[in-house]
């Protein structure tokens, strides 16, 4: 990305998880109120007036994979934190909005959103235009992956090795290069025991068809348009080895089915569980 500039698909993935609470009938996969108004083009009188253009099937998908994998992570978040996690770590934390509607049992974790800093300097510049309240359990690192070690980063802003952590790392792989992947991994392969973390990766071409192919044409093209190109993808059995290979004491790669059926089944909207994007668990 352009290091002047915030992330573009962190504004557009905001904008899309604002449009779900307007526009899409209940329920909802993830009640997100903090998204409404947080950017421009994100207020409800905005989204209805270009309804339309959110209910193309391109538009459905990616709002559904936006909307599935926050709440899938949020979900898993809450399990790590009744087993004894004490931090929560967003890795890329675009404007996710977890921390500013956190729920009462979250209020006791350490919660540190890791960012470029470009894209972290303008969220809190979101933040304070729209009056939203930084509670104290919550840090900012501002770290480039493709730079700096995410251990060298946490190290900066109150991290606690010795405690077991939940990591989400939502919509970032595919925006850097494999070395920087692997270090990451490396890094957090090092955290206390029982750390777990929940992560999206884009798949190969070769496993994908009709609007999920045509996604990923357009997104992909979208956002190197925007100076933020796709460099990393991955097939999922080889992935799943690799972390393994890595060290990881548990490694489950998430059956997009078994997501259809826990946030989508018996939607009559065009929401459903994409293919194109998908989801792995793994625990130290």
């Amino acid at each position: 990305m352009d290091n002047a500039a915030a992330s573009w698909t962190a504004v557009y993935t905001s904008i899309s998880r604002a449009a779900h609470q307007v526009l899409d009938p209940p329920p909802r996969v993830i009640d997100d109120p903090v998204a409404v108004g947080l950017v421009e083009g994100s207020r409800a009188e905005e989204l209805l007036a270009c309804a339309d253009d959110f209910r193309s099937p391109i538009q459905c998908l990616a709002r559904s994979l936006f909307i599935m994998r926050s709440r899938f992570a949020e979900d898993e978040l809450y399990e790590a934190v009744r087993a004894g996690a004490g931090q929560y770590i967003l890795l890329g934390a675009g404007l996710d909005t977890f921390a500013y509607r956190q729920p009462e049992w979250a209020r006791q974790v350490r919660i540190i959103e890791v960012d470029h800093p470009a894209s972290q300097a303008r969220k809190q510049d979101y933040l304070r235009g729209a009056g939203i309240e930084i509670g104290q359990n919550v840090h900012f690192c501002p770290l480039d992956f493709e730079a700096t070690k995410l251990s060298q980063g946490l190290a900066t802003c109150g991290f606690d090795p010795q405690v077991p952590t939940f990591l989400s790392w939502l919509g970032v792989t595919q925006y850097l290069q494999l070395a920087a992947i692997t270090r990451t991994l490396l890094d957090i392969q090092a955290f206390a025991r029982g750390s777990r973390m929940v992560f999206s990766f884009i798949v190969a071409d070769t496993d994908l068809d009709g609007v999920d192919a045509q996604a990923v044409q357009f997104f992909s093209q979208l956002a190197a348009a925007r100076g933020e190109p796709w460099m990393t993808r991955f097939e999922p059995e080889r992935l799943q080895q690799r972390l393994l290979d890595l060290g990881f004491a548990e490694v489950r790669s998430i059956d997009p089915g078994e997501l259809e059926r826990r946030y989508f089944a018996g939607r009559e909207d065009q929401l459903r569980a994409p293919l194109f994007e998908r989801l792995m668990r793994v625990r130290v």
